[in-house]
Formats: C-alpha cells, structure tokens, sequence
C-alpha cells in the first residue's frame, strides 16, 4: 500500500475511533471490557502510526543529529570566542573611562583646594578626551552600553514569591529518595494502564 493510501486508512480508523468514543457510555462490566479492548485498538493504531511516520523522520533526525555534531562544537567556539573578545573590549573601556574621570576628578580636586585656578582645571579637564563609548571601523562596531542587573546578597532574606518550585527534583526527593519535606505529604491518585 503506498503512503497516501496508508495515511488515508489511519484517518478513517482514528475518525471512526473518535466518533464511536463521542456516544460511548460505560454502564456495565461489558462495556468496561470494550473499553479495555477500544484502549488497545486505540493504542495499537497509534504504534503502527509512529512507526509508519518513523520511517519519515529517521533519516531526517539522523541528517540534523549529524550536522549538529559536525557544525555545532565550531558554534560553540566561536560563540565562546565572541564572549571573550566582548569581555576584554568591555574590560579596556571600562578602565579607559575610570582613568579619564579620575583625571578629571584631580583637576577638579586641584583647584578646589587652591593648587591651581578654576580656569586653568577648566581648560585641562576640557582637553582630557571624552568617554569612549563605542568603537567603529570601516566592517564593524563595538558599543558598550550600561545596563542594569541585579546581584544577590543574602539569598535568606529574599521573599518566597521569588523562589520557583523545581516539582520534578521535589518528586524525586520524595518519592524516590523517600525524604521528608516539610509541607509535601504523599498522596494516591488513580491512573489507568493498558496492556
């Protein structure tokens, strides 16, 4: 049977499945045991399906799988690469600029203490160079801009809104690990299986 033909069969079984579910009571035992093998039809279309579909996406994932093993370790370092180059243009600016304003800042203190006149801290803070703030050639620019962050200094004192509840690393310690955490407590819910 060919590929249009089969999917085609796949629509009409699952829509026949769906319709057939959207009327169905379960008044009986009877009813429960066609249930039970409704479950397995249900489950045993869905395999053929995702088998019928592998035979798709195989090849595919086998050709992204290979290109990500080739291309991407060379993106991580050039990624890694640009970080660095980043961190060090960061790093010279930044002490540039602290050298410039302590610059300014001595002829400032200068001639508020009287070691030299106004105008003469005036014409010299005027000829210390301005802040570099960006850097362009002819193919590229740096610019460096002062964002905001924040820096935790005691994480006791931050309020519980903020904290975020990893559930899968709690169910582990719980049920898994069977540790006792304060405010979790073990519970039984159902949940049903076919076989």
């Amino acid at each position: 049977m060919n590929d249009l033909k089969l999917v085609e069969t796949y629509r009409q079984e699952t829509s026949q499945l769906e319709k057939a579910l959207l009327t169905f009571e379960i008044k009986d035992d009877d009813d429960l045991a066609s249930v039970s093998d409704k479950v397995k039809e249900v489950k045993d279309t869905a395999k053929a399906i995702e088998a019928d579909k592998e035979k798709f996406t195989a090849p595919a994932k086998a050709i992204v799988a290979q290109a990500r093993a080739t291309y991407d370790p060379l993106i991580d370092i050039c990624k890694r690469l640009e970080k660095a180059l980043k961190d060090k243009a960061t790093t010279y600016i930044v002490e540039k600029n602290k050298r410039l304003a302590a610059e300014k800042e001595l002829h400032a203190s200068r001639a508020e203490k009287g070691e030299i006149k106004e105008e003469t801290a005036l014409r010299r803070i005027e000829a210390v160079p301005e802040e570099t703030r960006s850097m362009k050639t002819g193919s590229s620019e740096l610019r460096v801009t002062m964002v905001e962050d924040i820096e935790i200094v005691d994480v006791t004192a931050i309020p519980r809104e903020y904290y975020d509840l990893n559930t899968t690393r709690l169910k582990a310690a719980v049920l898994k690990a069977r540790l006792e955490v304060p405010g979790v407590k073990i519970i039984k819910k159902p949940r049903t299986s076919s076989f």
